[in-house]
């Protein structure tokens, strides 16, 4: 397909493609292009899908100029969509002159996501509730039935066997049985090898499955450094190498791939993936690689310091030496510091958040009194929308666009302003059930704190300030406690007074 224009044009061809939702994807395809020009803030000539609206996370590198056939890719999920929309784009996000040609279009499954989205997830969750039952007298005939299997099925077993088996069944191989397991290491591909020396180590025997540790490390760390692989891909392989190995080089081996050019998704991942270690380096190296964190990657980096006692007394010491300066830690993270079970880290969280210059004050009646006015002042609307996005859309739904641990924001505008503003600088005074602050606090010394999303008799799941979900067994949880206070953080209030107006013109409108 052959796309030109000589004046200057933004141009698409499209077409429509049913997906599986919650699926790993690859695009792909060969552009040629010939004098191709920017104008304006074009990107060139590029795929994108166009459900995403996103040029970095939605779509493949833009090509400019002269280029001979080059092929392009772009690695997504489906998430909820069951239909994706595939774009040939001239210009794309502006115009462009020039010739661009496209060819061999794909777009696949990626390596790895056969069991993806429902059917994946129902393998790994029976498959773990198998390993949970410490099956050593049948674990052996099922790994044997791996030899046959694809790697995508041997990768899913695998990984609920190792996720569910507990530390104190240990199976008692005989020389069948050894031989038997050998057999299953030889027909697995390599790259899902890692598996079966976690689940070795699991079993107390590394040596059950004659699997060489250094060579699965340096094979892991190859996965990880594979800049070609999904983001999902390189962060999981990060998390299967901290399972193995947690020491500080190992940690520093994941973090090198974060640096401030790193797209938020990935950086997640590896800094999420670093939550499998258990030692302080831990916490001490996230510090040390602060400067090459982008405000999303610290987020995610304050979340998963705060996730062990140790770890979180480590960030705090940060704070207080000023290696961290104290906002970038958001008013929920102070907040859910503050109620940390451990009374050591909630009274120095109180004092650090109190003693630094800018510090709101604690009687919220002189706040409300102060700023209530700004409620019957208009305010600029499209400052309103960059402030909501930066301070609320994380947490709540407005208009379909937002997370979901608040309340959804939609229609709010129907209320009197100052009822709102009311909301915002005081959210503690009027808390739904449904949206206080819990903290659940594990065996191992983990720590999690949000939203009590789910109770049932199998799992507890707390929606935290980042929107992500930690589903965790009642087994496993040394204390649950709930709070009075909403999840929602105080603190908005030193805001500018034109960005509360601006926030509030934005809520008073409705729906286009």
């Amino acid at each position: 397909m052959k796309i030109s224009s000589q004046q200057g044009g933004d141009v698409s061809w499209s077409a429509q493609v049913p997906v599986r939702p919650r699926t790993d994807y690859r695009l792909t395809a060969w552009i040629k292009t010939e004098n191709v020009q920017k104008i304006g803030g074009a990107r060139g000539a590029m795929l994108n899908i166009h459900e995403m609206q996103d040029p970095v996370r939605g779509g493949t590198k833009a090509l400019v100029g002269d280029n001979d056939w080059t092929q392009v890719q772009l690695n997504f999920n489906s998430g909820q969509m069951r239909q994706v929309t595939v774009n040939c784009l001239f210009g794309g996000w502006g115009r462009a002159t020039g010739t661009a040609w496209f060819d061999d279009i794909e777009l696949t499954t990626a390596p790895g996501s056969e069991l993806a989205g429902e059917l994946g997830r129902v393998v790994r969750v029976v498959t773990t509730h198998y390993a949970q039952r410490g099956p050593v007298e049948s674990v052996v005939s099922i790994l044997a039935a791996l030899k046959s299997a694809s790697p995508t099925l041997a990768a899913v077993v695998l990984d609920g066997l190792v996720s569910g088996w507990p530390q104190d069944k240990v199976p008692s191989l005989n020389e069948t049985d050894k031989a038997t397991l050998k057999a299953v290491t030889d027909a697995t591909p390599e790259s899902v090898r890692d598996r079966l020396l976690a689940l070795g180590l699991r079993w107390r025997q590394p040596d059950a499955f004659g699997v060489n540790l250094v060579a699965i490390l340096e094979t892991l760390k190859q996965q990880i450094a594979n800049s070609a692989a999904s983001d999902t891909e390189r962060a999981a392989a990060a998390k299967r190498l901290l399972a193995l190995d947690d020491k500080r080089d190992m940690i520093d081996t994941v973090l090198k791939q974060v640096d401030l050019l790193t797209p938020p998704a990935a950086a997640a991942g590896f800094v999420n993936a670093l939550t499998e270690t258990r030692g302080p380096a831990t916490g001490q190296a996230i510090i040390e690689h602060w400067t090459k964190l982008t405000p999303s990657a610290r987020g995610a980096a304050i979340a998963a310091l705060m996730r062990r006692t140790e770890w979180t007394l480590t960030l705090l010491d940060a704070v207080a030496d000023g290696h961290i300066n104290r906002t970038d830690l958001a008013a929920e993270h102070w907040s859910q510091l503050k109620q940390n079970p451990n009374r050591m880290i909630a009274g120095r969280a109180q004092r650090l958040s109190t003693t630094t210059s800018g510090s709101v004050s604690s009687d919220r009646e002189e706040i409300v009194k102060k700023l209530l006015p700004l409620a019957k002042e208009r305010g600029n609307a499209a400052r309103g929308k960059e402030v909501y996005a930066a301070n609320c859309a994380t947490c709540h739904l407005f208009n379909g666009q937002g997370g979901k641990v608040g309340p959804d924001l939609t229609g709010i505008g129907s209320r009197d302003r100052a009822d709102i503003l009311l909301e915002i600088l005081d959210p503690n005074r009027s808390v739904e059930a449904n949206y206080r602050l819990w903290n659940v606090a594990t065996k191992n010394g983990e720590v999690y704190s949000g939203r009590l999303d789910v109770e049932t008799q199998t799992s507890v799941e707390i929606l935290d300030t980042t929107g992500q979900k930690h589903v965790i067994q009642p087994k496993d949880i040394a204390s649950l406690q709930g709070s009075q206070l909403s999840i929602m953080p105080m603190g908005l209030e030193p805001l500018p007074a034109d960005d509360l107006k601006g926030l509030l013109e934005y809520l008073a409108q409705t729906q286009q």
